[in-house]
């Protein structure tokens, strides 16, 4: 019988944690994705009630918000030097690179909140870095008028910012002399060889 009790106290608690974070995407039956300030929201909760989310702020980005890290880690330890130290594997998801795409955004919302009620359970060893938006001030610019040829959500995201575009092609240029470096690098000396007779 207290068997019995305290499976049913688990539970209990573990559905009403699930409707109080649950999402919009969830709410809405999967025709809604959140907005920009309902994501960090919803981040924020979810940090305030579990102790296996923390959410970091790791700068400014070119919208004037600033970026964020989630950490979904089983014992808690955010500390990424002594992650590293006790030897265990991080994964990143990096969320909202092309505004108009939101599955990965929501995804994470739900595979964190299912880490916290103890849906899911991640390996030990593994902690989860989540960016929640990277390209932020592609979230904030939504329509019902963009991407009308895209199936959901409802509201979608206009594709390009200037801003954007302009951090993009600085990221390609950069890309571009890497790729050269690591060329010259791999390239070997080819001795030439010319006949000077005919």
């Amino acid at each position: 019988m207290i068997k019995l009790i305290s499976y049913f106290l688990i539970l209990s608690s573990q559905l009403v944690t699930a409707q109080v974070i649950s999402t919009r995407f969830e709410q809405s039956k999967g025709t809604e994705s959140p907005t920009y300030p309902e994501i960090i929201d919803w981040w924020k909760r979810l940090d305030e009630k579990s102790g296996k989310v923390k959410m970091l702020t790791m700068g400014m980005t070119d919208a004037g918000f600033p970026l964020h890290l989630i950490v979904v880690s089983n014992n808690g330890d955010y500390n990424f030097s002594n992650i590293r130290k006790n030897n265990k594997r991080i994964i990143l998801i990096n969320n909202g690179i092309h505004p108009g795409e939101p599955d990965g955004i929501d995804a994470s919302m739900l595979l964190a909140r299912d880490v916290v009620t103890s849906t899911y359970k991640i390996p030990d060893n593994i902690v989860l870095a989540i960016i929640p938006v990277y390209n932020i001030g592609g979230c904030l610019n939504r329509s019902v008028n963009y991407r009308i040829d895209q199936n959901g959500p409802i509201e979608k995201v206009f594709a390009a910012i200037h801003k954007t575009l302009t951090s993009i092609a600085i990221l390609l240029n950069a890309i571009q002399k890497m790729q050269e470096r690591l060329q010259k690098s791999f390239t070997l000396p080819i001795p030439m060889f010319l006949s000077t007779t005919m």
